[in-house]
């Protein structure tokens, strides 16, 4: 979307390290990403390998991107009583934010609506896990998935552990809490993983 097209901003990049892409919301072609750049409603950012990015949403929050993601900017409202809404279709992102927002995160495998100022979600090939270190999280999955709760471990320590065979059910969780910060050496508040459900 030409950047003069912009009628409803959605934030603006605060770093760029690599191959980063966006494109607009009704446009087809990917363009470089720039410094610059400021990032509208519908707008579809795409980090390739070996690269990072970092966007800061008119609601506050700060979010990473990882390499081999792709987030669409769906809805981003900068009023703190709205939910906006992204949908992450592939990769991690990582988010921060001073004041908890209302923020509503669409997977293929889970749908994740986040009151919270830190949290993390994943996607892979055949699974998506959310990760909150501070904040409550309302996140049922999508039909195409199936739901396991994993205790939380410090991911300093030791990788995420992966699910192992189990009673699986597709529930809703809810997590509140205590807030947790990296510097107070606390495990997350909440690691949870979606798998995607095998067929009958």
């Amino acid at each position: 979307m030409a950047q003069e097209a912009c009628r409803e901003p959605a934030g603006k990049f605060a770093s760029i390290e690599g191959q980063v892409q966006v494109r607009g919301n009704e446009q087809q072609a990917w363009r470089a990403a720039k410094p610059v750049d400021r990032l509208c409603k519908g707008d579809t950012i795409r980090v390739g390998e070996l690269s990072r990015a970092a966007v800061v949403l008119v609601n506050e929050a700060v979010i990473r991107l990882d390499q081999n993601t792709t987030m669409r900017l769906v809805d981003i409202s900068g009023k703190k009583e709205d939910r906006s809404l992204i949908e992450l279709a592939k990769g991690a992102i990582k988010s921060f934010i001073r004041k908890p927002r209302l923020l509503s995160v669409n997977t293929p495998y889970l749908n994740g609506s986040i009151e919270g100022t830190e949290f993390q979600v994943s996607v892979a090939e055949n699974a998506a896990s959310i990760l909150v270190l501070e904040g409550r999280v309302l996140a049922p999955p999508t039909t195409r998935a199936r739901s396991r709760s994993i205790p939380a471990r410090s991911p300093r320590r030791r990788p995420a552990p992966r699910p192992h065979p189990a009673s699986w059910s597709s529930r809703v969780m809810r997590c509140s809490g205590r807030s947790t910060i990296p510097r107070s050496r606390q495990p997350p508040l909440m690691r949870a993983v979606w798998r995607q459900a095998s067929k009958p």
